[in-house]
């Protein structure tokens, strides 16, 4: 037994899974209990590995950045130049991601609506009857989101 010890591997590996804090291989029964005990956190930009309590600093200065829609890694200065010409564009309504020059079609023929003041995003048609539910309001005239009980009194006042 003593000398099965020493050389065994551990469980098979579809019997491990991977932490994606620490990069170490846990046995599934331990999984939970290791993910929540790992003080590591993992930088999904420059894919380091960090001790959780230096995460904030690093955000701070971690050079690379990963794109969220395409997926693409590059220096964080980048990042303002790619977001407007990512080849890839990501429908705010089903979470779909298109290639930028098919935004246009998919924006007209998409099933979901979004609910712009409680941010909830519905069927198409079901948009009347959530309108009908939902509590909160936005001016048509200066967008402000509000309650639906304020709406009369913000019409009164409107400045646009």
């Amino acid at each position: 037994m003593e000398q099965h010890r020493k050389e065994c591997p551990g469980p098979p590996k579809k019997h491990r899974k991977q932490c994606t804090k620490c990069r170490q291989s846990i046995d599934k029964n331990k999984f939970e209990e290791h993910f929540e005990a790992c003080e590591y956190w993992h930088c999904r930009h420059c894919l380091t590995a960090i001790v959780a309590s230096e995460r904030d600093e690093h955000q701070k200065i971690c050079e690379e950045w990963q794109c969220a829609i395409c997926c693409q890694r590059m220096k964080a200065s980048q990042r303002d130049e790619h977001l407007p010409n990512c080849p890839l564009w990501r429908c705010t309504h089903c979470i779909r991601k298109f290639p930028r020059s098919a935004k246009d079609e998919h924006v007209q023929s998409c099933e979901f609506w979004l609910c712009k003041p409680c941010l909830t995003v519905v069927l198409k048609t079901e948009r009347d009857a959530h309108l009908q539910k939902c509590a909160w309001w936005c001016c048509g005239r200066c967008q402000t989101i509000m309650s639906k009980s304020e709406r009369d009194q913000h019409l009164q006042t409107c400045e646009y």
